[in-house]
């Protein structure tokens, strides 16, 4: 479920549910923002939605092996350009009307015409197929991660509810909340930061033991910790993260709080180019700017003692180290060699490096607001930078508005 837990207070027993809340409500603090409660437009609702109300066709369990959820079993063609799943008839939406196989095409059809994330799905699925319980993907071509990327990222939607909403962005009085998982949207409290779901008790798998959760957003991480410490909140959770180590002394040490420890499964904090903007779409450029990064600083800004450098193979901790040769190295002198010889001088004496027949290279850097060390990140990003000749603006964003920027190209990196 990509679920890390940082915290838990009042818990008893092994998982992020204990037997101990039955009756009570369970309590998440969370520095993840919502601006609105629809799966399709808000990235930071959506990842709560799988969580409660939206369940997918398939889940990974802790060992990252594919388990049934919608789909009972599935089977790919030796090819891997097939892939057929059976479904469950036992599942319903909270309105009470099955979930069916038409549901599961709808859904991709639908993410595939409104919902540009989604758009590569275009040039991978070929035709969906409906027979019964059963729903067929005959695609383009094989697609190893077809289980992780359509199987378990993508939350299946009501029919019955999104045909009738031609804009996500504009769905009018649609349902859009309305899911078929554990728990039942009740409210999103903008003004207060706080989501309200109740327990599902139709729901076709195991019923949760807390009759409500309710996640309260927007938390700095300071009011987090004290939130934790004085058991006000039960539970810590951010999505794909943990709590960050700065913050951890703070609660080192406080009684009926548990501080579990998990090799990360992804990349905690990642650069990225715009290939399609100049300089970054040159390969000589790109290689000059790696160098250039002290890794080491940015590592221990981030994580403190449990960082780990990064490699050019962006192989997560959790899966093992890559070939020593994929090591990233701090090498500004490389760096500076790099740009010169691709032609990126400073033509004009200002300390700045030009564009070949241009102004001074300025890079645009599109931060995420919300992620934990941004503000020690920059000021190192941007004096590496400065010290082999280049600058860079700053545009800070939460996560939904960041991913519109992307998708609209609006950043250099």
């Amino acid at each position: 479920m990509g679920l890390i837990l940082a915290g838990m207070a009042g818990c008893g027993g092994d998982g992020p549910v204990a037997d101990s809340h039955e009756g009570a409500t369970l309590r998440v603090g969370t520095p993840m923002q919502v601006r609105v409660a629809n799966p399709l437009v808000d990235y930071s609702y959506n990842i709560f939605a799988m969580l409660a109300t939206h369940d997918t066709l398939v889940r990974f369990d802790a060992a990252m092996r594919p388990r049934p959820q919608l789909a009972l079993s599935w089977e790919a063609s030796a090819d891997g350009r097939r892939w057929r799943f059976l479904l469950r008839g036992d599942a319903h939406w909270h309105d009470g009307l099955p979930v069916t196989a038409e549901d599961v095409k709808f859904t991709f059809d639908y993410l595939m015409a409104h919902h540009g994330a989604s758009a590569w799905m275009r040039t991978l699925i070929k035709a969906i197929a409906v027979d019964g319980k059963t729903v067929t993907f005959d695609l383009v071509k094989p697609y190893s991660r077809f289980l992780i990327n359509c199987g378990f990222i993508v939350r299946v939607l009501p029919r019955h509810v999104w045909e009738t909403v031609a804009d996500p962005f504009k769905p009018g009085d649609a349902r859009v909340t309305l899911g078929c998982g554990p728990f039942v949207f009740q409210q999103f409290d903008v003004h207060a930061g706080r989501l309200t779901f109740r327990r599902n008790p139709a729901y076709y798998g195991p019923l949760p033991t807390v009759p409500e959760l309710t996640i309260f957003l927007n938390r700095p991480l300071d009011t987090l910790a004290l939130s934790l410490r004085r058991g006000d909140l039960d539970l810590y959770y951010k999505y794909a993260s943990g709590f960050p180590p700065s913050h951890l002394v703070a609660l080192s040490g406080t009684a009926d709080l548990r501080l579990p420890e998990a090799d990360a499964m992804g990349v905690p904090a990642a650069l990225g180019f715009n290939l399609n903007h100049r300089p970054t779409n040159a390969v000589a450029f790109r290689r000059a700017i790696a160098a250039a990064l002290d890794y080491a600083r940015m590592a221990a800004s981030l994580m403190g003692r449990h960082g780990k450098l990064p490699d050019r193979g962006f192989l997560p901790p959790a899966f093992g180290d890559g070939p020593a040769d994929t090591a990233l190295v701090y090498a500004p002198e490389e760096s500076r060699r790099l740009l010169d010889q691709a032609g990126y001088t400073d033509t004009d004496g200002d300390g700045l490096r030009n564009l070949p027949g241009g102004g001074n290279i300025v890079l645009r850097l599109l931060a995420r607001a919300d992620l934990e060390g941004t503000d020690a990140l920059l000021p190192i990003l941007s004096h590496n930078l400065r010290a082999v000749g280049l600058a860079m603006t700053v545009d800070r964003a939460d996560l939904s508005t960041w991913i519109e920027r992307v998708q609209a190209e609006r950043f250099d990196w």
